[in-house]
């Protein structure tokens, strides 16, 4: 059975309803932040109390910062969310600048901010989200080592992935592909796959025809359960997981 322990189910649109009948607290991506910091309610919740407030940026400018932080803890103290998650990955000098008044006025209210790992130094307070996926090393040693680093302030956010490799591989980042092209690569190419316990992801190896080998890394949802029963040992502060990927999980 799955562990719900510290989990979070990221929703939006109509997925929210069906995840609000799991009683698990949600991440709600309803706001988002645009041009001039003017703010855009994406959709209206049925359900937001004990929430999460997730904030997309759909491309925030520079504009009145003060009036933007405002009005996000108004919609938080309005929807009685326990908490913001501010989606901002770029690192303009607008985005730093409201993550850092944000996570000001967030810590004077008892607010939990999260935000992505990327931008810690915009944040002083802020509970920051690293990715479960990795490419090498051991999944262990990465969280404990941000834990230690950043001093009980880690959150992860698991993104389920499939990314071919050619090796020898000089990008960590490989090349995203589909789950129909990773099985039709499996059945063409006669690949079993293998479970890596120190990723905790599912991996498969092949040679194209240019005689060339490749490393294909993926999650299904055995790894995605995994992930969350490995990460339940180790200090986390939230597990973000997205609704579709999880749904079959939480109906066993």
């Amino acid at each position: 059975m799955l562990s719900t322990n510290g989990l979070v189910i990221v929703c939006a649109g109509n997925d929210t309803l069906k995840a609000s009948e799991y009683n698990i607290q949600l991440l709600q991506l309803c706001i988002s932040v645009g041009k001039c910091m003017n703010l855009n309610r994406l959709y209206i919740p049925a359900k937001t109390k004990d929430d999460i407030l997730g904030i997309s940026d759909i491309g925030i400018t520079e504009g009145d910062i003060d009036f933007c932080v405002k009005s996000i803890l108004h919609e938080v103290r309005k929807g009685e969310f326990k908490g913001i998650f501010a989606d901002f990955e770029r690192k303009d000098k607008e985005v730093l600048s409201l993550l850092s008044n944000l996570d000001e006025m967030a810590y004077k209210e008892n607010i939990t901010l999260y935000v992505p790992i990327c931008n810690e130094k915009a944040v002083k307070y802020a509970k920051l989200v690293a990715q479960s996926a990795l490419s090498g090393g051991s999944l262990e040693e990465y969280i404990l080592g941000l834990d230690k680093k950043y001093n009980n302030r880690i959150a992860v956010s698991i993104r389920p992935i499939c990314t071919d490799f050619v090796l020898p591989s000089q990008n960590s980042e490989g090349t995203p592909i589909s789950k129909e092209e990773r099985q039709q690569k499996m059945k063409r190419y006669n690949s079993g796959a293998y479970f890596s316990r120190e990723l905790c992801a599912k991996y498969f190896t092949y040679m194209d025809e240019n005689e060339q080998g490749h490393f294909v890394l993926f999650d299904d949802l055995d790894t995605i359960s995994a992930k969350i029963r490995r990460l339940n040992n180790l200090p986390v502060k939230k597990i973000f997981a997205l609704y579709p990927d999880i749904e079959k999980l939480l109906a066993n």
